[in-house]
């Protein structure tokens, strides 16, 4: 594993830690007392903040960052070795999934959800 893999990585970790937890706010707020005519604005946030994520785990260097990890000299823990492996798996998964409807499914999801006003 090199410093520089594992650096670039939890850069990658940290970007889709903020859109997640962006996502999850304005999900909330979807869910709670938003005006009716606010909805298709957010609908529409909520599908791009999916596909920056999904970008940016599409991205070579983000399966270039594992693979050396997993390639290099044994310097993190076992349970960090799971957690990249696990990693590297939704990476192929998410590969084979089209963006379309990835950004579908994140503006239905949304949209599927219980609220005061929807």
């Amino acid at each position: 594993m090199t410093y520089r893999a594992y650096k670039k990585l939890k850069e990658m970790l940290t970007e889709l830690e903020i859109l997640e937890n962006t996502s999850s706010c304005l999900d909330w707020d979807y869910d709670g007392d938003m005006p009716p005519d606010a909805e298709e604005f957010r609908l529409k946030q909520l599908s791009y903040l999916k596909g920056k994520r999904q970008d940016l785990v599409r991205k070579k260097s983000y399966i270039d960052a594992i693979d050396q990890i997993l390639q290099g000299p044994a310097a993190i823990t076992d349970g960090e070795l799971i957690a990249v492996n696990i990693l590297r798996e939704e990476y192929y998964k998410n590969k084979q999934m089209p963006k379309s409807l990835i950004l579908k499914q994140a503006e239905l999801g949304a949209s599927g959800h219980p609220s005061n006003n929807h």
